[in-house]
């Protein structure tokens, strides 16, 4: 009895566990009369965002003011060094608690509300915009992995002037392809965070001479 009690529980610990999807429009609140956003202990503990007048029920108010807040600290944040993956688990859990509110089914504990049409379109579009700035995010951070990780072998592995010269020469160009894609609202922050570190490649220039004269914007 106890060796298969022993395998149930080894099979249990083995089999690879899903990850959870977390909403705060999710919480069940069978005691509680008021809404968390409209509690004191929740006020004081997270920053609420109003939602338009369009979003009526409690759970969507509470879906809308995380994607908003969330989309508010993603615009402030550096998307560069450090840029952290919890951002793109964040986007599926609101994604999801979406999907699961206002295309049918509903929430194990809320409301179905597939038939409020102006709420789900104002809480959509948010999440549009969400989903739209991570992609970006994720984009600019790819460059500076590139950035980083080529920086990192001039630092240490290349020697040769001649693969030094060319891997200088194809970070700047990578950066100069990069830029004209970005959209205009994200230009300024973009430009700001990758010329910060194309910038720190300006002390390898020292046997580089003909990218120092190809590039002297960025390597003079």
């Amino acid at each position: 009895m106890r060796r298969v009690l022993l395998r149930g529980a080894l099979r249990a610990v083995s089999r690879p566990q899903a990850r959870s999807i977390f909403s705060w429009a999710a919480i069940p609140l069978p005691h509680r009369d008021q809404f968390p956003q409209k509690t004191r202990w929740f006020k004081e503990n997270f920053a609420v965002i109003e939602a338009p007048s369009a979003v009526t029920s409690q759970h969507g108010q509470v879906l809308y003011s995380e994607i908003a807040l969330e989309l508010d600290q993603l615009k402030h944040t550096d998307w560069t060094f450090n840029f952290n993956p919890y951002w793109a688990d964040a986007c599926a859990a609101h994604t999801a608690a979406f999907q699961k509110m206002y295309n049918g089914g509903g929430l194990m504990f809320g409301p179905n509300l597939s038939s409020a049409t102006e709420e789900k379109a104002a809480v959509e579009a948010v999440l549009k915009e969400y989903q739209h700035t991570l992609s970006w995010a994720e984009k600019v951070e790819a460059v500076y992995t590139q950035i980083y990780d080529q920086r990192f072998a001039l630092e240490r592995e290349v020697w040769s002037p001649y693969e030094r010269e060319r891997i200088l020469a194809g970070l700047i160009q990578l950066y100069l392809d990069f830029m004209p894609t970005v959209p205009k609202e994200f230009q300024v922050k973009v430009k700001r965070e990758l010329e910060y570190h194309v910038f720190s490649l300006r002390r390898m220039v020292f046997d580089a001479p003909n990218v120092k004269a190809q590039f002297p914007v960025f390597m003079a």
